[in-house]
């Protein structure tokens, strides 16, 4: 079910919408009625609320003093309940002295290692890390203990995605931290060859959070000078076939089930799209830019499509380019679909004008808006009223 971009164009979905909606005010209106009494009281029951709305969502309380209290509901499969998190918090009231967020702020170590100690078992004080940038502008973090079992152990996994989400913070982990793997280390000595752990594990763990925001600083001040539409008359494009690009894992399904060909002039940001990687926006455009893309369904001569395809990018840019919307930064063609990447600004406007140019276009039914980032992979917009749900191309033939 859509719940960023929906629209009221299917019975069902609809029918699915409402009822949400109505369950979202039952639990404000719960909140409301008890965020004055302790919060062991109440919270186990409000999250037995949302997971009934989501088995992702989750809730937590930060009670920091009587004047300074925190409550969060969490997304945490980091996709499509993401977004429904931001829609409940949406509709949050104002109750002081409570802060309503999706996301809870980064912590000092000492507060991360405690936590992780409560939750996990683990003690990570002397772990020691690396910090490196990885495929799609990704932060990559390697934490190593004595305590791991090796880089399978599921339990080290989740104490050391804890550990790093504790000490970022959710906007961070989520937008930006693309892997996190874990080694067994030495065990401490003070017989230790100095400087032994340093060459594969360089960081102590009190250097870590500054490395983590440092790596993220690092790529943003590398990001472009200025939004996409400023300078995509001059933009270098480079051409790229399926084959060329890195290969989805064998649990995922490519995001462009049917694409064989594609350009773009940002090579970095769709390669990392097209592989079915961790996605956000925000690795790739410093100025609040969403890239998304037109899953247009088109026939005809593969010279006719091609025609097509251009003649789609051309007139997109006319009406995006000279009011500061957007621009295409890219563009594909596959079996039944063309695909037109675009890189937006004011997004729910934009959209607005996609869709009343593509009408006028005359462009077909089965044309859809669809988004990159993993928190609106579930999201789209229909070019009509009567546009049906996208298919998956390797799921079932549009008919």
């Amino acid at each position: 079910m859509r719940v960023r971009f929906f629209q009221a164009n299917d019975e069902g979905e609809t029918a699915a919408y409402l009822a949400m909606q109505r369950r979202v005010r039952e639990f404000w209106s719960q909140f409301s009625q008890v965020q004055a009494t302790p919060a062991q009281r109440w919270a186990g029951q409000l999250r037995t609320h949302l997971r009934a709305l989501d088995e992702a969502l989750g809730l937590e309380v930060d009670v920091r003093s009587e004047a300074e209290r925190c409550l969060y509901v969490l997304g945490t499969d980091g996709a499509s309940s993401t977004a429904l998190a931001e829609a409940i918090v949406e509709q949050a009231p104002q109750v002081w002295p409570w802060t309503i967020a999706t996301q809870r702020p980064p912590t000092a170590l000492e507060t991360a290692l405690r936590r992780v100690r409560q939750d996990t078992g683990f003690e990570l004080s002397v772990a020691r890390a690396r910090v490196g940038v990885g495929r799609g502008h990704g932060v990559e973090v390697v934490l190593g203990s004595h305590w791991f079992r090796g880089a399978d152990d599921e339990e080290a996994l989740g104490a050391a995605d804890l550990l790093v989400s504790t000490l970022v913070g959710d906007q961070v982990f989520e937008h930006w931290i693309t892997g996190v793997e874990v080694v067994t280390a030495r065990r401490p000595s003070p017989l230790r060859v100095v400087g032994q752990e340093e060459k594969s594990l360089p960081l102590a763990l009190p250097e870590l959070q500054d490395a983590l925001f440092n790596a993220v600083h690092r790529i943003t001040s590398s990001l472009p000078e200025q939004p996409y539409h400023r300078f995509c008359e001059h933009g270098e494009w480079v051409l790229f076939e399926v084959s060329e690009l890195p290969q989805v894992n064998a649990t995922e399904r490519p995001p462009l089930p049917d694409l064989r060909m594609a350009t773009t002039m940002c090579p970095e940001m769709l390669k990392c799209f097209l592989s079915a990687a961790p996605f956000a926006s925000e690795r790739f455009s410093a100025h609040d830019e969403h890239f998304c893309y037109l899953q247009l369904r088109i026939d005809g001569s593969e010279e006719e499509r091609l025609r097509a395809r251009t003649d789609y990018e051309e007139d997109l840019d006319r009406i995006l380019v000279p009011g500061g919307l957007g621009c295409v930064v890219g563009a594909g063609l596959g079996d039944r679909f063309m695909y037109i990447v675009l890189a937006v600004q004011a997004l729910d406007p934009t959209i607005s004008v996609i869709v009343r140019r593509l009408r006028q276009l005359g462009a077909a039914r089965e044309s859809w808006i669809r988004f990159c980032d993993d928190k609106w992979r579930d999201e789209w917009v229909g070019a009509y009223d009567d546009t049906p749900p996208p298919l998956g191309y390797s799921d079932e033939k549009v008919r």
